[in-house]
Protein backbone atom coordinates (compact mmCIF):
# COMPACT_ATOMS: atom_id res chain seq x y z
CA UNK A 1 0.00 0.00 0.00
CA UNK A 2 1.19 3.34 -0.43
CA UNK A 3 -0.30 6.86 -0.69
CA UNK A 4 0.65 10.33 -0.31
CA UNK A 5 -0.74 13.11 2.54
CA UNK A 6 0.19 16.84 2.51
CA UNK A 7 0.80 18.60 6.12
CA UNK A 8 2.84 21.73 6.48
CA UNK A 9 5.26 21.31 9.13
CA UNK A 10 7.39 24.60 8.38
CA UNK A 11 10.93 24.76 8.48
CA UNK A 12 12.64 21.69 10.08
CA UNK A 13 16.18 22.22 11.70
CA UNK A 14 18.59 19.30 12.11
CA UNK A 15 19.04 17.31 14.88
CA UNK A 16 16.35 19.71 17.03
CA UNK A 17 13.37 18.87 15.80
CA UNK A 18 12.41 15.38 16.34
CA UNK A 19 9.64 14.24 13.28
CA UNK A 20 7.12 12.24 13.90
CA UNK A 21 4.80 10.15 12.64
CA UNK A 22 1.84 7.16 12.62
CA UNK A 23 -1.42 5.08 10.95
CA UNK A 24 -4.66 4.00 12.44
CA UNK A 25 -7.17 1.89 10.33
CA UNK A 26 -11.31 1.13 10.55
CA UNK A 27 -13.21 -1.22 8.78
CA UNK A 28 -16.99 -0.09 8.19
CA UNK A 29 -19.31 -1.96 6.89
CA UNK A 30 -20.20 -5.75 7.25
CA UNK A 31 -17.36 -8.07 7.11
CA UNK A 32 -16.04 -12.09 8.98
CA UNK A 33 -13.30 -11.76 11.99
CA UNK A 34 -10.81 -10.68 10.52
CA UNK A 35 -7.05 -10.42 11.39
CA UNK A 36 -4.93 -7.15 9.90
CA UNK A 37 -1.30 -7.25 9.94
CA UNK A 38 0.87 -4.12 9.20
CA UNK A 39 4.55 -5.06 8.73
CA UNK A 40 7.09 -2.96 7.48
CA UNK A 41 5.10 0.67 7.74
CA UNK A 42 7.24 4.00 7.16
CA UNK A 43 6.89 7.76 6.12
CA UNK A 44 9.08 9.07 3.62
CA UNK A 45 9.48 12.64 3.68
CA UNK A 46 11.16 14.49 0.63
CA UNK A 47 13.79 17.48 2.10
CA UNK A 48 14.51 20.41 0.05
CA UNK A 49 17.48 22.39 1.34
CA UNK A 50 18.88 25.71 0.69
CA UNK A 51 21.12 24.99 -2.42
CA UNK A 52 17.43 23.18 -3.59
CA UNK A 53 18.61 19.86 -3.88
CA UNK A 54 16.27 17.19 -2.31
CA UNK A 55 16.73 14.49 -0.13
CA UNK A 56 14.80 11.53 1.09
CA UNK A 57 13.69 11.48 4.65
CA UNK A 58 12.52 8.05 6.16
CA UNK A 59 10.58 7.48 9.10
CA UNK A 60 10.48 3.94 10.46
CA UNK A 61 7.29 2.85 12.30
CA UNK A 62 6.29 0.00 14.54
CA UNK A 63 4.55 -2.96 12.99
CA UNK A 64 0.57 -3.52 14.35
CA UNK A 65 -1.12 -6.88 14.09
CA UNK A 66 -5.01 -7.28 15.58
CA UNK A 67 -8.62 -9.31 14.90
CA UNK A 68 -11.12 -7.27 14.36
CA UNK A 69 -14.57 -8.99 15.57
CA UNK A 70 -17.50 -9.49 12.93
CA UNK A 71 -19.12 -6.79 11.80
CA UNK A 72 -17.69 -4.08 14.05
CA UNK A 73 -15.29 -1.25 12.96
CA UNK A 74 -12.14 -2.03 14.70
CA UNK A 75 -10.89 -0.84 18.22
CA UNK A 76 -13.72 1.27 19.56
CA UNK A 77 -14.07 2.52 15.61
CA UNK A 78 -10.76 2.59 14.14
CA UNK A 79 -7.31 0.64 14.94
CA UNK A 80 -4.80 1.07 17.82
CA UNK A 81 -7.20 4.51 18.54
CA UNK A 82 -9.93 6.79 17.29
CA UNK A 83 -7.78 10.03 18.28
CA UNK A 84 -3.89 10.39 15.87
CA UNK A 85 -2.83 12.26 18.97
CA UNK A 86 -2.97 9.19 21.18
CA UNK A 87 0.00 7.77 21.69
CA UNK A 88 -1.02 4.45 20.37
CA UNK A 89 -0.83 6.02 16.79
CA UNK A 90 2.30 7.72 17.14
CA UNK A 91 4.33 4.66 15.92
CA UNK A 92 7.58 6.22 14.86
CA UNK A 93 9.99 9.34 15.68
CA UNK A 94 13.64 10.26 14.63
CA UNK A 95 15.33 13.31 15.02
CA UNK A 96 15.43 15.31 12.29
CA UNK A 97 18.88 14.39 10.12
CA UNK A 98 21.26 16.36 9.26
CA UNK A 99 21.35 16.66 5.25
CA UNK A 100 21.36 19.98 4.84
CA UNK A 101 24.94 20.62 5.77
CA UNK A 102 23.76 22.08 9.08
CA UNK A 103 20.89 24.48 7.22
CA UNK A 104 17.05 24.01 8.13
CA UNK A 105 15.24 23.08 5.59
CA UNK A 106 11.36 22.03 4.17
CA UNK A 107 9.71 19.49 2.71
CA UNK A 108 8.53 19.77 -0.99
CA UNK A 109 5.12 20.48 -1.72
CA UNK A 110 4.50 19.33 2.01
CA UNK A 111 3.63 15.63 0.98
CA UNK A 112 4.49 12.34 2.41
CA UNK A 113 4.12 8.99 1.54
CA UNK A 114 3.06 5.98 3.55
CA UNK A 115 4.30 2.90 2.70
CA UNK A 116 3.52 -0.83 4.50
CA UNK A 117 2.92 -4.65 3.64
CA UNK A 118 -0.56 -5.17 4.64
CA UNK A 119 -2.43 -8.33 5.34
CA UNK A 120 -5.78 -9.27 5.61
CA UNK A 121 -7.30 -12.63 6.27
CA UNK A 122 -10.33 -12.42 4.73
CA UNK A 123 -12.06 -9.83 2.00
CA UNK A 124 -12.55 -7.01 3.88
CA UNK A 125 -12.40 -3.24 3.12
CA UNK A 126 -10.53 -1.39 5.31
CA UNK A 127 -9.56 2.29 5.61
CA UNK A 128 -6.55 3.53 6.37
CA UNK A 129 -5.05 7.11 7.65
CA UNK A 130 -1.42 8.57 8.27
CA UNK A 131 0.03 11.26 10.19
CA UNK A 132 3.14 12.86 10.42
CA UNK A 133 5.07 16.52 12.13
CA UNK A 134 7.45 18.12 13.93
CA UNK A 135 8.01 18.77 17.42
Amino acid sequence: MNFTSEVDVGTIMPLQNILQGGYHFTMPGSHPATTVSVTNPTITLKAKCPDNSTHDIVIPLAPYSVTIPANTNGCDGWCPANDEHSPLVCQGAIFAPDVCGGRGYVLTSHKGTFDATVTIDTCAKVNFQFHYSKR
